[in-house]
């Protein structure tokens, strides 16, 4: 947590002095914080997790981008929100392939294999 606090704090740094490559980073931090302080809504959670992403994804930063959409599917399967988990881990799969990222795509297939089968 406290490493987190501090990797926070270094993204909001690099921002101010116009880094835009540190504002996803920041965005996703800040949303993991929320997740960490157990005090959300789960809209709030999840609008803070797709600003992340589309902060990650104009940066180009593809590895963070399938990162939280499968923190942002982890949330919602303990929100017992399945449909939402299920299209966010399907975004998170189709980011990893995109990348190249084969040994992730295929330990996520077999990890969340019950979640892909959903209808």
């Amino acid at each position: 947590l406290v490493y987190g606090r501090r990797k926070l704090k270094f993204f909001k740094q690099l921002v101010e002095r116009g880094c835009i490559y540190a504002d996803g980073p920041m965005k996703f931090l800040q949303a993991e914080n929320m997740v960490l302080s157990r005090k959300f809504a789960y809209e709030e959670l999840e609008a803070a997790y797709l600003d992340a992403i589309e902060s990650l994804k104009k940066s180009s930063l593809k590895d963070l981008a399938g990162s939280a959409y499968e923190r942002l599917a982890i949330t919602m399967m303990q929100h017992s929100n399945m449909k939402k988990a299920r299209q966010y881990i399907m975004h998170s799969l189709g980011i990893y392939m995109d990348w190249g990222a084969y040994a992730r795509v295929q330990w996520m297939e077999k990890q969340y294999s019950e979640w892909m089968l959903m209808s």
